[in-house]
């Protein structure tokens, strides 16, 4: 039993050692690039979300969870998959850092469709992780 509680503590030490990294990158061949757009708007989602992680490198959780929200609103807007998914991340992240397990649950429920929805298991593994840090 100690072994396992070992190895969740050591998952999750490596799991806040790489909290709120998560940016997405651009798409870059998709069809509504070439009116500029689709483009632009993932690019702004992109600066809030750097914005937003070096905010949460800063100690500043809720300037961090403000900028991650209104990049997790273009990317759900964009129907932008990987966008969504990396914002939930550390959306959950950030809630967790406030103490909020309200929202960090919320965050991850919204995670878990979106990771359906994408038919991806890209994020399956942060996801079980930060499952398991709301377990009480």
């Amino acid at each position: 039993m100690n072994s396992v509680l070992r190895h969740c503590q050591i998952l999750l030490l490596m799991l806040s050692v790489t909290a709120c990294s998560s940016q997405a990158p651009i798409p870059s061949n998709n069809a509504e690039s070439s009116t500029g757009f689709f483009s632009s708007r993932i690019e702004m989602a992109s600066k809030y979300m750097r914005i937003g992680v070096q905010s949460y490198r800063e100690g500043n959780y809720k300037g961090a969870s403000w900028m991650f929200g209104k990049s997790l609103a273009i990317y759900q807007q964009q129907q932008y998959r990987q966008g969504q998914a990396e914002a939930l991340i550390n959306l959950t992240e950030v809630s967790l850092k406030l103490d909020d397990r309200i929202s960090a649950v919320d965050y991850l429920k919204q995670l878990d469709s979106v990771i359906a929805q994408a038919g991806t298991q890209e994020y399956a593994a942060r996801y079980r992780l930060l499952k398991q840090q709301l377990r009480p």
